[in-house]
């Protein structure tokens, strides 16, 4: 009887020991964490209507989302929306408007947030990117 009590006994110990080392492994300092994946982008919409906002990318379009008139949105985005060189270019789509508006072509790198600025005349928009 002792000697199958001894025998768990080690086998507990193995485990502790093995989830105490598991812990160690992946414990990292602060300074050691990786950059964010996700990439933010904030769109301020100064229009008079609602605007469907599409993200194209290694020639597809995806839609990120609708900004109400006159307010402020951000989105927090996947890094596969940037294609494979991170150049995208950003679509504007009024809802109930005839004419859309289409950035052109710059890159973003994860981690990074675009600042899309849509004007009242939606040729007039501007993109910072940091």
């Amino acid at each position: 009887m002792p000697h199958v009590a001894s025998r768990c006994l080690g086998r507990v110990g193995g485990v502790v020991i093995a989830l105490a080392t598991l812990g160690c492994a992946r414990h990292r300092a602060q300074g050691d964490l990786p950059p964010r994946a996700e990439w933010l982008l904030k769109v301020e919409n100064h229009h008079w209507l609602d605007v469907r906002v599409l993200v194209v990318h290694d020639g597809q379009t995806t839609p990120v989302g609708t900004v109400t008139a006159a307010t402020t949105s951000v989105f927090v985005l996947a890094p596969n929306l940037l294609g494979q060189a991170g150049a995208i270019r950003l679509t504007a789509d009024p809802v109930g408007g005839r004419s859309t508006v289409q950035s052109e072509a710059f890159r973003v790198r994860p981690g990074q947030q675009v600042v899309w600025t849509l004007e009242s005349s939606l040729n007039r928009s501007s993109v910072a990117v940091w």
